[in-house]
């Protein structure tokens, strides 16, 4: 493990860990308030992708059909097929693992290849990705962070078909959260001659997502701006407070993912490109003030039955949960799969769903 934070000029911590033989990333990142939140984040991240590069629950080999002729209820989740692949029939043999429905506690198999992460694999079916994984000390906890990244990318992904005036109308300032942590965050970012940005990017499900640019202080100035110098980071939460905190802390954990340069994933492009036309308007943009919002804010179980009752209501259940992690294990790894949500960009067949369809068509 390494502490990132000395390299940047902010100071909010940022901790990464190497995982050897990752079967994905071989670098995962962390961010906190204190250098150990931030030490613990990476650490699980890394603990994450291990575990989610081969799952604990072994696989069942048979056909979706066969799965519902002896009464169990099977997912083929076209939404993930993998660019290049066809989805997945009824009648075709596959690897399925036993997951959950969220919301009902139905028992539901789902295919292996849309559950784990193993980037090692190749003709995989389905499209493979982080989105939906987390960690917690408990399955519960780890189930509420990954329905909260769901819902997050989902909002991101309805926000960037909007307009580039709808975008820039998205924006707000933090300090009508009224919320001090959130205040000296802020501050923080702005003496070291950096500009924060927020925009309310929550969708239909009224779920609060919040994402946070941080840029150079004078971009309003400079004729060219690379595309390295400004970093996003995104949240959701029932609480917009603890959504702008995810998203401020993980923008300045992007600016050191840049400044180390370890990530594998990271391309010569992120540094040679300058910045794409329209995001400089994001930080120009007056702002508007934040909607209010109205969601339970509460234990971890009353917040988990509140944005299902969300998702169902705006058409977006369900939601399905894998416990990927040995139970033996002192701690709980689990996937969450939502069909109805957006997905982020990646390599599938069919790169929107609905609802953004359906958006990009009204405009």
């Amino acid at each position: 493990m390494a502490r990132l934070t000395g390299l940047d000029r902010i100071g909010l911590p940022v901790w990464s860990a190497a995982i050897p033989n990752a079967r994905s990333l071989s670098v995962a990142q962390g961010k906190g308030l204190t250098d150990e939140e931030a030490k613990v984040s990476a650490a699980m991240e890394a603990l994450e992708r291990v575990v989610a590069g081969s799952p604990f629950p072994g696989p069942l080999l048979a056909s979706a059909r066969e799965l519902r002729a002896a009464g169990l209820r099977a997912e083929t989740l076209p939404s993930l097929t993998a660019a290049g692949m066809e989805d997945l029939d009824a009648a075709d043999p596959a690897e399925w693992v036993a997951g959950t429905d969220i919301r009902t506690g139905e028992p539901v198999h789902l295919p292996l290849q849309a559950v784990a992460l193993d980037r090692t694999a190749r003709g995989l079916r389905f499209w493979q990705s982080s989105d939906g994984l987390a960690s917690g000390n408990g399955p519960d906890e780890a189930v509420f962070h990954a329905l909260l990244e769901r819902i997050e990318r989902d909002a991101e992904a309805l926000w960037l078909i909007g307009t580039l005036r709808a975008r820039a109308a998205s924006r707000f300032d933090p300090a009508d959260l009224g919320d001090p942590l959130i205040d000296s965050l802020v501050d923080r970012v702005r003496s070291a001659g950096l500009a924060p940005v927020f925009m309310d990017m929550t969708s239909d499900t009224a779920i609060p997502a919040i994402l946070c640019h941080i840029g150079p202080g004078d971009i309003g100035a400079r004729s060219r701006i690379a595309r390295r110098e400004v970093t996003a980071g995104g949240g959701a939460h029932p609480d917009p407070v603890r959504a702008a905190i995810r998203a401020v802390t993980e923008a300045a954990q992007s600016r050191l993912t840049f400044i180390s340069g370890a990530r594998d994933d990271i391309e010569d492009a992120h540094y040679r490109d300058a910045l794409p036309e329209g995001a400089r308007d994001l930080f120009l943009a007056p702002c508007s003030r934040p909607r209010r919002w109205n969601c339970t804010v509460g234990t971890i179980d009353a917040m988990t039955r509140d944005i299902l009752s969300r998702l169902d209501r705006t058409g977006c259940g369900p939601a399905y949960r894998v416990a990927l992690a040995d139970p033996a294990l002192p701690f709980a790894v689990e996937k969450v799969i939502a069909p109805g949500l957006e997905n982020p960009p990646g390599a599938r067949l069919r790169r929107f769903g609905s609802r953004a369809l359906l958006k990009a068509v009204r405009g």
